[in-house]
């Protein structure tokens, strides 16, 4: 997320109906949003910062809180309030009590609430804008209006000549920072098979007389639908085709025929890695295989995919049209690419 000042609000997805260890009611009474479960979702609410303006949404129920913030992210475990850690309140068995891992445990941001309802007052109607994303700029004006109406705010977002106001991303669009993110990819990749070769499977993760090849392909910007499908396809082919071997033990129909080199823990619900291996699938569907023959229900549920992954990705949701448009997702992906294999390379060092 990329700030020029506090006048922007910024949309919180609580998580709750997805978490039962998540609560409403602790949120109001203790006076906090939180991320967690992946570096993805904790870096995002660690993002936020002093006097931002949010609003706490609770998935497919609707909008329950209007606060600022007071204090920026620390772990649950040393989040106080009132002078006292807020999980010693917490019954005995509560998840977060035994967290002790930083890059998937819980982190709090204390937040004074302006104005709140209970679930069952949610503010919600239909052509509200919500997002993919745990946190990101809110910037669909007829949301911010509506939202702005509900939880009563005098000091409104002004918007310029009518329109939504043009929120910046953080994704970098030079050549010189793109060729250093690809060099520390690289670097990684190359690391990666170093200890993969010292591991249970004694063999690098990568295939490397084929990576110096698909790493060329990813160096240079996209700038047309077919850049783009030739840098989306390059890391399909890494994660899908340059990482498999034919199962040993095959036996029956029933066998997966292809395993992964990747350790197991690389596919767990709600990894940085797999999710970043799901959006390189969808994205290189969407190109791919536009032209192939559908029902259009297949095609509605294709092009929904895309769009929910464009908006994680970027902070907005969009069909790519212009260079800038294609330099952003590129970005965007290659950002969550490096941090995918930044959490890789600590796996294969974990399995050591």
């Amino acid at each position: 997320m990329n700030k020029k000042n506090n006048s922007f609000y910024y949309f919180v997805n609580t998580g709750i109906s997805d978490d039962p260890a998540r609560n409403w009611d602790y949120n109001v009474e203790y006076k906090f949003v939180s991320g967690g479960n992946a570096k993805i979702f904790i870096d995002r609410i660690k993002a936020l910062k002093k006097n931002d303006k949010i609003f706490a949404y609770i998935p497919k129920i609707g909008y329950v809180g209007y606060g600022v913030v007071e204090e920026e992210a620390v772990l649950v475990k040393n989040y106080c309030v009132n002078g006292k850690k807020m999980l010693d309140s917490f019954i005995s068995h509560h998840k977060w009590k035994d967290e002790k891992d930083e890059d998937v445990d819980e982190w709090v941001v204390k937040i004074n609430w302006v104005k709140t309802f209970e679930r069952k007052n949610a503010k919600w109607e239909k052509n509200l804008k919500a997002y993919v994303n745990n946190v990101c700029v809110l910037n669909d004006k007829n949301t911010i209006e509506y939202l702005e109406k509900e939880f009563e705010i005098e000091n409104k977002q002004n918007f310029e000549n009518g329109e939504e106001t043009n929120i910046e991303t953080t994704n970098n669009f030079s050549s010189e920072s793109y060729e250093k993110k690809c060099k520390r990819i690289e670097e990684l990749i190359y690391q990666i098979n170093e200890h993969g070769k010292k591991g249970k499977k004694n063999k690098p993760i990568f295939k490397e007389s084929d990576m110096i090849k698909l790493l060329r392909k990813i160096k240079n910007y996209s700038t047309s639908p077919e850049s783009f499908e030739s840098f989306a396809s390059s890391l399909y082919i890494l994660f899908r085709e340059k990482t498999r071997d034919k199962n040993p033990n095959y036996k029956t129909k029933n066998d997966h025929y292809y395993i992964y080199r990747f350790p197991e823990v690389f596919w767990g619900k709600d990894k940085i890695t797999k999710c970043c291996m799901d959006n390189v699938i969808i994205i290189r569907t969407e190109y791919s295989h536009s032209d192939l023959e559908e029902i259009d229900s297949q095609k509605t549920e294709r092009k929904k995919s895309f769009l929910n992954v464009v908006e994680e990705l970027t902070g907005r949701k969009y069909i790519p049209e212009t260079t800038k448009d294609f330099q952003e997702l590129q970005t965007g992906v290659m950002n969550q690419f490096e941090k995918a294999m930044e959490t890789l390379l600590q796996m294969v060092k974990d399995e050591l």
